[in-house]
């Protein structure tokens, strides 16, 4: 009697349930992301730097997970939802000769000893326990945050430019000798399209938020959202 076929077939077979057992087990990341505050945005000669609050809503599920709520659902039974990443932050889109890059910090940053809000003090714009070096938020001490917290408004603004309640406007920016146009809109609540015009080019995707869409998302993202 040839027991090949069938030893090759239960191989199939389990190589099979093996491969299906590692796709149901890999994880997925979804997120929402959604605009809860005006914008605002500084620039200067050399670059243009937009402050969005924002709030970051994650899970990660496997499919496994997804399937098991669908057919649940279609018993009308409801899945409890649990939230991996839910943080309150800042998100700081910065566009310098052409290059758009992006960073987060947490509003709720334990630096903020002293909670200072966005505000400029000696022509350098402090906020969230740091100060803005044109490139990333420097940490300050506990010390220079108490100096800042406890003086009077400034109204020097030192080499920037500052537009406050970017909400469905358009705001002209001067960059590198150039007149550009920072355009905000806001299609529904919570959220928000960010655009830069600029002569004779392509309008520039500077931001896109959408409080009611999941997007499903890379590790590598999912991670970078969770990191300040």
């Amino acid at each position: 009697m040839n027991t090949r076929p069938r030893a090759v077939t239960s191989a199939i077979v389990v190589v099979t349930l093996a491969a299906v057992l590692y796709w149901a087990s890999l994880p997925t990341y979804q997120v929402f992301a959604g605009a809860f505050g005006p914008p605002r945005a500084i620039w200067n000669d050399d670059q243009l730097v937009v402050f969005v609050p924002s709030r970051h809503m994650g899970r990660s599920l496997t499919a496994f997970d997804r399937t098991r709520g669908a057919v649940l659902r279609l018993f009308g039974k409801t899945t409890e939802t649990r939230w991996s990443l839910d943080l309150n932050r800042w998100d700081i889109v910065r566009y310098e000769r052409g290059v758009v890059s992006r960073m987060f910090v947490d509003l709720l940053d334990p630096r903020q000893a002293f909670r200072i809000r966005a505000r400029f003090f000696d022509g350098r714009l402090y906020m969230f326990g740091g100060v803005w070096t044109g490139r990333t938020l420097e940490p300050v001490s506990i010390e220079e945050q108490r100096r800042v917290h406890t003086s009077p408004d400034s109204t020097d603004v030192g080499p920037w430019n500052v537009a406050e309640a970017l909400e469905n406007r358009d705001v002209q920016v001067r960059l590198r000798g150039g007149t550009m146009i920072l355009r905000t809109r806001r299609p529904a609540f919570g959220d928000l399209d960010i655009e830069l015009l600029r002569p004779h080019l392509p309008p520039l995707h500077l931001l896109s938020l959408r409080a009611g869409v999941e997007r499903t998302v890379s590790a590598a993202e999912y991670r970078l959202l969770k990191t300040p």
